[in-house]
């Protein structure tokens, strides 16, 4: 176990616990990607362009590509500040997808040439790890989540043990808690964009402009009842919500005031 970083004890002082939750997708991490950076440059607008959204959490929890974004965006550089801003997601995605989810012409050029590819799916992976692994490597040297700018939770699955793992820098408590949560989902993704792994320039670019599209969409909850994304404020977006209704604002007053007693435990942000 890692010591706690970041203001995580601030609930014993009756603070709130920041949490950035990222879903996993592929090359849909493009759209988290653009919400990220929307929030981060309304925080800068509050508090100088050399703010970073790690500075305001406490958890940033992500699963497959939301890992990686976790990552990115908590892993120091020499200075000891983030290696990467929310704005250089979307360029990251574009500049390497194209190489980590390589097309094989063939796939689409005849019946038997996708029969094929797809018997080799199945006897292993999809796409070969190499050009990953070392990009990883590149990116975050000899970095270990004990290293980490604030708290970070990978949760994976072990393959061949058939078993779920999780890989985090702390360890944390069991209590009841409160939840303030902003959530950003889109259920309407269809054709290759709803595609975790068809990395081309045309689909890339379309996912930017689902990014860009969802913030001016209803601010909307699963309804588990019929298994849709119902609004919650029709009339408020989801940039209305962090413009607006002083998501922002929230999130930098956190950042400097930890010690004031909430009637929320967890404030949570899923883009």
């Amino acid at each position: 176990m890692e010591k706690t970083k970041s203001s995580l004890h601030g609930h014993a002082n009756g603070g709130l616990t920041t949490v950035l939750s990222i879903d996993g997708g592929g090359i849909r991490g493009i759209i988290p990607g653009v919400m990220l950076a929307f929030l981060e440059s309304l925080l800068q607008k509050i508090d100088g362009d050399h703010v970073r959204l790690v500075d305001y959490l406490d958890w940033v929890v992500g699963m497959s590509t939301g890992g990686l974004m976790a990552s990115m965006l908590t892993t120091p550089n020499k200075n000891n500040r983030p290696l990467y801003a929310a704005k250089d997601i979307v360029p990251f995605y574009r500049q390497h997808c194209l190489k980590i989810f390589p097309q094989p012409r063939y796939v689409y050029s005849s019946h038997v040439g996708k029969i094929i590819y797809y018997l080799k799916c199945l006897v292993g992976p999809k796409y070969n790890k190499k050009y990953l692994r070392k990009l990883l490597k590149e990116t975050l040297g000899d970095k270990h989540l004990q290293d980490m700018l604030t708290n970070i939770a990978i949760p994976t699955t072990d393959m061949l043990a058939d078993r779920k793992r999780s890989f985090g820098s702390t360890g944390g408590s069991s209590y009841e808690s409160k939840y303030m949560e902003l959530e950003m989902n889109d259920d309407t993704l269809s054709g290759t964009l709803a595609s975790v792994d068809i990395a081309t320039e045309e689909s890339l670019n379309d996912l930017v402009k689902v990014g860009e599209a969802l913030l001016k969409k209803p601010v909307s909850r699963l309804n588990f009842g019929i298994g849709k994304l119902e609004p919650v404020y029709p009339e408020v977006t989801n940039e209305e919500a962090l413009v607006r209704y002083k998501f922002a604002l929230l999130f930098s007053l956190l950042s400097c005031v930890n010690s004031i007693n909430y009637h929320t435990d967890y404030f949570c942000f899923v883009p």
